[in-house]
Order: structure tokens, then C-alpha cells, then sequence
């Protein structure tokens, strides 16, 4: 089964990870939260990262998202996506609608399932002032 990492400023992936399950009442896969401050030794992050990983033996794949494209927790998770085995994905700018759809999806193929998510999180996106500019899907 895919696996879910979030690395991201304190707090965000924690929080994100609390409103699934408080949402879908139970985790249809692993989802962990990294915490990575701004200031942060990245390379003991990293290296935590990696032997978690490692220590894994049933991801099929790795979904790796992170909060801010550019930041210090992004980087990271860059530097943590091209040093796994497994096949990867990493999605930068997550929010829950990304997550839920993510969670709702894990079943299939990686690819397919970063798919939905991104749509998911852009779709989760919207002006609600004029929400005739919104289709309801």
C-alpha cells in the first residue's frame, strides 16, 4: 500500500493528519508528519526520514507532500524523495481537501492517486463570493 508523509512547518501536518481522522473516523494507510522548522538541523530531519523508510517493507510507493514550494521543509522533502527506492511522488502546497482525496484514493496505482490529489487540493480551492465560478464536483 502507498504510504503518506507530510513534511512541513510545525504543526501543519500534525493538524492535517488530526482532521482526517477525525473525519474519516480511522487512517486507511500511514500517514506521518514530519515536523520541519525553519531553522532546522535538515540533515538529522533527512536522515531520520530515510531510516524510517528504510525500516519500511510494505510501501508499495511514497506520497510526499509538503506545505510550502521553496521552504526549508519542501527542500527537505526534495532531498528525501531523491535519495528513497521506491517509486515517489512529492506534492508540494497541501491542504485537507488534497489530504482527504489522497486518503480516499490510496488504493490505487501511485500515479493515479497523486492524480486525485492534486486535483482534489486545487479543486478544494475557491472563491466563494461568486461560487457560480465554482462547479460542485
Amino acid at each position: 500500500m502507498n504510504t503518506v508523509i507530510m513534511i512541513t512547518h510545525p504543526g501543519i501536518g500534525d493538524a492535517l493528519r488530526a482532521a482526517a481522522l477525525a473525519t474519516l473516523k480511522s487512517l486507511p494507510c500511514d500517514v506521518i508528519a514530519i515536523n520541519c522548522p525553519q531553522d532546522a538541523d535538515t540533515q538529522k530531519i533527512t536522515d531520520k526520514v530515510l531510516a524510517m523508510i528504510e525500516s519500511r517493507s510494505n510501501d508499495e510507493g511514497l506520497i510526499i507532500f509538503s506545505d510550502v514550494f521553496g521552504a526549508t521543509p519542501h527542500n527537505t522533502a526534495q532531498t528525501v524523495a531523491n535519495n528513497v527506492k521506491q517509486k515517489t511522488h512529492l506534492i508540494s502546497g497541501i491542504n485537507l481537501p488534497m489530504l482527504m482525496r489522497t486518503l480516499n484514493y490510496i488504493d490505487l496505482s501511485l500515479d493515479e492517486v497523486c492524480e486525485k490529489a492534486i486535483k482534489g487540493g486545487a479543486k478544494g480551492i475557491c472563491d466563494c463570493h461568486n461560487p457560480q465560478e465554482h462547479p460542485a464536483s
